[in-house]
């Protein structure tokens, strides 16, 4: 019985918020299977669970999920995901599993009001999302009586939602700092963020407050990124294999995540990605398969850098590191 609760805590970890979104290997194991299942087997590979269950048996761990609101199996028992109803999250009757899902659905709503005036179901559904934000109360001032679609009056060119209120004023805010209320960013850790002094928000004259920077497009040199998995390496180990990597060509940066078999290279040209590919087939004595980051996944990898970029600008502190 200790076991099979030490087995569920710790599967359930693996797909917990905490984890589960900053898990590069976990995702893409994720995005193999069409429902987004991981077998089981696979998670018995991983280091915590070879040290609690050394026979890497599954029917165990069937047995340790049984009951389990978090995790969900599927139905022959060899996979395990995300519970769907634990990602549900509900904002003016709609439903939405995930931040990717709301962002997008709040984005098509902001398109809309550019366009024409928001319609009731648009301005019921923001307004449902506004109240998630950190500071509604204050934002709300003397009351609310409308919302539309306006512009940052700090910079123009960047349109957002505006609360009308009672008195004739008006508070424009961000969409973003509600969405993640909901859904947290991954990295947070549940920790607030610190104000930053760029980017007002309030259209209310003489009485502005600075909180929503407007993003900039990041842009980036497709097809330089490659997936190294099969390796389990320790961080320490980065210089060694950028120095093996070099042999193909300019290697900028090493990643590798603690515990997994999973690594990540940054190369200078795409020459050099072609040769890794082709050729390397071990790492420090373990066989490796390597494949180029592509698609979504090649764009959420350099959004990440981007956000760690802004909040080293910041003077945030360095990242914990992440164990099993």
């Amino acid at each position: 019985e200790k076991l099979d609760k030490e087995i569920k805590r710790q599967i359930e970890y693996y797909f917990s918020d905490k984890s589960y979104p900053n898990d590069k290997f976990m995702l893409a194991k994720a995005g193999e299977d069409p429902e987004g299942y991981i077998t089981l087997a696979c998670l018995c590979t991983f280091p915590n669970m070879k040290k609690m269950l050394p026979s890497q048996d599954v029917a165990v761990v069937v047995k340790a999920l049984e009951g389990s609101t978090a995790v969900q199996l599927s139905d022959d028992k060899l996979k395990a995901r995300r519970h769907p109803e634990s990602l549900k999250r509900t904002v003016g009757g709609r439903s939405f599993y995930s931040r990717a899902e709301l962002v997008e659905y709040t984005r098509a709503v902001l398109k809309r009001g550019m366009q024409a005036d928001l319609v009731p179901d648009d301005k019921e559904f923001i307004l449902a999302l506004f109240e998630h934000h950190s500071r509604a109360a204050e934002k709300k001032g003397p009351g609310v009586t409308g919302i539309k679609v306006g512009n940052n009056p700090e910079h123009p060119d960047t349109q957002c939602f505006v609360l009308e209120r009672s008195d004739g004023t008006v508070e424009d805010f961000s969409y973003l700092k509600c969405v993640a209320s909901l859904f947290p960013e991954a990295g947070d850790g549940g920790r607030p963020k610190r104000a930053r002094p760029a980017g007002g928000e309030s259209v209310e004259a003489n009485k502005r407050t600075k909180e929503a920077e407007p993003e900039k497009e990041f842009t980036y040199t497709s097809g330089l990124v490659v997936i190294i998995e099969g390796a389990t390496l320790e961080p320490g180990q980065a210089r060694a294999v950028r120095d093996t990597l070099g042999s193909y060509g300019e290697c900028k940066f090493v990643e590798i995540v603690e515990e997994q078999p999973l690594m990540y290279a940054r190369f200078h040209e795409t020459e050099a990605v072609a040769k890794a590919v082709a050729e390397l087939k071990e790492v420090e004595g373990q066989e490796v398969k390597v494949s180029v980051m592509e698609g979504a996944e090649e764009k959420e990898y350099y959004a990440k850098i981007q956000q760690k970029n802004k909040e080293s600008k910041g003077g945030r502190g360095g990242g914990r590191g992440r164990g099993r």
